[in-house]
């Protein structure tokens, strides 16, 4: 299974892709920033058989790093460093079990541009509006997740205007070392409900321990249900931290991500012991 690279534009109807199949075709142009967007798609194993064709998946969003960001259809391949597309380029095929489930992700990777400097929900929304009007997305099933750059982002977008105007848009967040969080965003997250497991680095040199869960701690503090899961991982590397998130297998995490994604807020406290 491959990538598609797609342009996008906001609020134009354009026929799928077939699965697989490389292209830049369905332009979308996003009204809030007055930009074109550049995107990494890829679609779970079967997702364009017949059988299939009223099945609904869930939709990860990954937003990758300020190292990753370009702004041509040739720069696409930066956003394979790291994290889910990098997985999907060595040949994961993104399907998890956890409990009586067993489902796959439809996985959208997005470019955010030279300079932007962030992930604001302008620019995200309207992807994710357009995602749903042109995917087999299961709505209540959207998650987003982050590293860096990428893990603020997840803060950001999850609390901006768009998303609170739109009647929050995702079910569960996963930002992995973010920082720059401002004061008031866990308050805005727990008021909203949004499930989220919190990633950081206890000597992390490019973000602070503090800085990493300051949100994360608000929502604790807002007593928020569900109430957020904060992991520290012992390391003075900025990378480890998505490095040990991202993990397939359970030998750290059980659920790992991917299967935490697929649970729902109530399985949280049969797992309650493993999340550390």
């Amino acid at each position: 299974m491959k990538y598609c690279l797609f342009l996008i534009v906001c609020l134009v109807s354009v026929a799928m892709a077939d699965v697989g199949f490389q292209s830049d075709e369905g332009p979308i142009f996003n009204p809030l920033t007055n930009k074109n967007y550049f995107y990494l798609e890829y679609l779970p194993e079967g997702y364009d058989l017949a059988e299939n064709t009223d099945r609904e998946y869930p939709l990860l969003l990954f937003l990758h790093g300020s190292g990753e960001t370009g702004n041509t259809i040739d720069d696409l391949g930066e956003v394979k460093r790291h994290g889910p597309p990098k997985l999907i380029e060595n040949g994961h095929n993104m399907t998890f079990s956890v409990g009586t489930i067993n489902d796959s992700f439809i996985v959208i990777s997005p470019q955010q541009k030279n300079g932007s400097g962030g992930w604001p929900g302008t620019v995200l929304i309207p992807i994710v509006e357009y995602l749903l009007n042109n995917y087999r997305i299961d709505p209540d099933r959207v998650y987003m997740t982050g590293l860096s750059m990428g893990g603020r982002g997840s803060w950001q977008t999850v609390v901006s205007k768009q998303n609170v105007d739109g009647g929050n848009y995702f079910a569960s967040i996963a930002p992995i070392a973010g920082g720059g969080l401002q004061n008031g965003w866990g308050t805005t997250a727990a008021e909203m409900n949004v499930r989220v497991w919190n990633f950081c680095g206890d000597n992390d040199p490019s973000v602070s321990l503090f800085g990493c869960r300051r949100a994360a701690v608000e929502m604790q503090s807002n007593q928020a249900n569900p109430s957020p899961i904060i992991t520290v991982y012992e390391t003075n590397s900025h990378a480890v931290s998505w490095q040990n998130a991202y993990r397939t297998d359970n030998s750290l995490h059980n659920p790992n991500l991917y299967q935490w994604l697929l649970l729902s807020a109530q399985d949280d406290l049969i797992f309650a012991n493993n999340f550390e």
